[in-house]
């Protein structure tokens, strides 16, 4: 069993986050799978990763040598016709100084950022710090803004007629959002919920600048190099978490390495001999990864001593890049087996 964490954590961020700590939790009925990220950390570096042409979270993360991220903003993809067989987004992106938007007017959208102190704000033109887009490192704007400072957003979207059915009826959410005291930057996923009932709920996990990010045909999700969540629509951009120290490409070399020795020799027995083996592999690397996140796990509480989830964190570098590895080579062991069993 996970250890007991026997403070009490009243729907609240638990402290002991270091800044790729994940959080399984329950509020008001929703379930979350969120990532929290620790802004003061010099272990962990958040990154908004974006592309021009469509691919997925898992390169998006190689690219910034990252292990974790979850999918970004709107875009037109190019399976829609009136995208004219292209996928682009007209929403803001900024990375490293340089902005790639295509408005300078945010117009109700907001971008999520955060500056060279890795500090994050919101952005709108008209209304949420309106001087601060110079101050942007990196950040990316979406549609709606479900806080600012606090305050729901969603009232003004009633006021101005953009409140719509997506907005109204229940369905999967993404979203990235930061602490009142600005220390933490929180992204993840829920299960099926109207935005209504999304925002208290919100609220009463931490959140005090939060902004609504693509899902439905477009999530992605990946923790520690494993896929949470993996649909068939390919992305252009997602914020990703980089562990210093941890080199992805010296990882997937190995995995390589792995790789070019296991399929050429189960490609050559029977199909049943091989499909045995991968399933042998693959509940080892289940065991050994449940084993390392129940040590590395405390459960959480209400202050009724109701359960509401649990929080992994892993501080170990060399422990963490063994489980990169384990997922890495999981994932890679899946594609085989499907290309056995075909």
């Amino acid at each position: 069993m996970k250890k007991l964490f026997l403070f009490l954590i009243i729907l609240s961020i638990p402290s002991i986050a270091s800044a790729n700590t994940f959080q399984k939790l329950t509020i008001d009925g929703i379930t979350f799978n969120n990532v929290i990220y620790n802004v003061n950390s010099n272990e962990y570096k958040i990154h908004a990763a974006i592309s021009d042409s469509e691919t997925s979270i898992d390169q998006l993360a190689k690219r910034e040598n990252a292990i974790t991220g979850i999918n970004g903003i709107f875009f037109c993809p190019e399976d829609y016709t009136e995208c004219n067989w292209k996928s682009y987004t007209i929403n803001e992106r900024i990375v490293n100084w340089v902005d790639y938007s295509f408005y300078p007017d945010t117009w109700e959208r907001a971008i999520f950022w955060w500056d060279k102190n890795w500090v994050p704000l919101l952005h709108q033109t008209a209304r949420i710090n309106p001087d601060s887009r110079g101050e942007i490192f990196e950040g990316m704007g979406n549609f709606p803004i479900l806080f600012a400072n606090g305050i729901s957003q969603l009232e003004h979207y009633h006021d101005i007629g953009l409140y719509d059915n997506k907005m109204k009826n229940p369905m999967k959410r993404h979203f990235i959002c930061s602490t009142k005291d600005k220390s933490k930057i929180i992204f993840g996923s829920t299960s099926s919920a109207s935005l209504d009932d999304l925002t208290p709920a919100l609220f009463k996990l931490g959140c005090w600048d939060a902004i609504n990010l693509d899902a439905w045909n477009s999530t992605q999700y990946l923790y520690n190099g494993r896929r949470l969540e993996y649909s068939n629509r390919n992305i252009l951009d997602g914020f990703v978490i980089e562990r210093v120290g941890l080199n992805v490409a010296e990882q997937e070399k190995k995995i390589s390495y792995i790789m070019s020795i296991l399929r050429p020799l189960y490609k050559r027995y029977t199909q049943e001999k091989a499909e045995s083996r991968i399933r042998e592999i693959l509940w080892a690397i289940t065991s050994i990864r449940a084993k390392i996140y129940d040590e590395n796990s405390v459960d959480t509480y209400t202050e009724s001593w109701e359960y509401t989830g649990y929080v992994i964190d892993i501080t170990s570098l060399p422990l963490l890049t063994r489980v990169y590895l384990l997922n890495r080579l999981e994932r890679e062991l899946k594609i085989l087996q499907t290309e056995i069993s075909s």
